[in-house]
């Protein structure tokens, strides 16, 4: 799947139009083969389409919120985005103090002065990523200090629009799983109660839905938000 690529292959478009329905038509064909994906759907509904920018500033973004709470991230970015630092370019010419400054830790300004000279050569652009398969971007991305799998697999599925991507490693993406009845032995059902998921559990459990997993993924954020908020709190029947 890919969408519309710049000239200069610097930035990447999504049509968020396009995305919700790929998204409707990928769970559509999973709910006639799955019953815990059509039953999921019928207490639920259908998740909204979710898309980012893809390119430095979502990634640098990523980075800035490792381990810290919303509001400090968003301060961060707000004094970055003021001192011009979300241009690759100009983040890559930044001197460590002046990031340090800003209110990125050493190591973070490190992860950012990387990963703007790597826009800055080419190494990320879309057009590259865009060339290469899931498994393929997902290791480039991770290869640069301060992407983890997780960041990876996001940018990938709301940057670059990618149907097939399930980020495992997300404590409410498990904890949807767990809602549907699904871990452990993986069968889910009408009496299993929540069930205890882990990453690799859960990279399992998500075959079933090749090659449609980001679907997935965005049904199970829905239906965990749904809990959070004291809403369908009742088991799959």
């Amino acid at each position: 799947m890919r969408d519309k690529v710049s000239e200069d292959s610097s930035s990447f478009s999504v049509e968020t139009a396009d995305i919700e329905g790929r998204l409707r038509r990928g769970l559509g064909i999973l709910s006639r083969r799955d019953v815990v994906v059509r039953s999921a759907l019928k207490k639920w509904g259908y998740p909204q389409a979710r898309v980012s920018e893809a390119g430095f500033p979502t990634l640098l973004r990523a980075i800035v919120a490792q381990q810290l709470s919303k509001w400090a991230a968003e301060a961060i970015c707000s004094r970055l985005d003021k001192a011009g630092a979300f241009e690759a370019a100009r983040c890559a010419r930044m001197s460590e103090a002046r990031l340090f400054k800003m209110g990125l830790s050493r190591r973070k300004v490190s992860y950012a002065r990387g990963l703007a000279g790597a826009f800055v050569r080419g190494e990320l652009e879309a057009g590259v990523l865009e060339a290469m398969g899931d498994e393929e971007a997902i290791s480039l991305l991770c290869s640069y200090s301060g992407i983890g799998l997780w960041t990876a697999e996001i940018y990938l599925m709301f940057g670059h629009g990618r149907m097939d991507i399930f980020p495992a490693g997300d404590l409410a993406l498990r904890g949807g799983l767990s809602i549907l009845g699904l871990g452990d032995e993986g069968d889910g059902g009408k009496d299993s109660g929540d069930r205890f998921v882990n990453e690799s559990m859960a990279r399992g459990i998500a075959e079933r839905w090749r090659p449609y997993r980001s679907c997935v993924a965005l049904l199970l954020w829905r239906v965990y938000g749904a809990e959070r908020r004291g809403k369908g709190l009742a088991k799959l029947t």
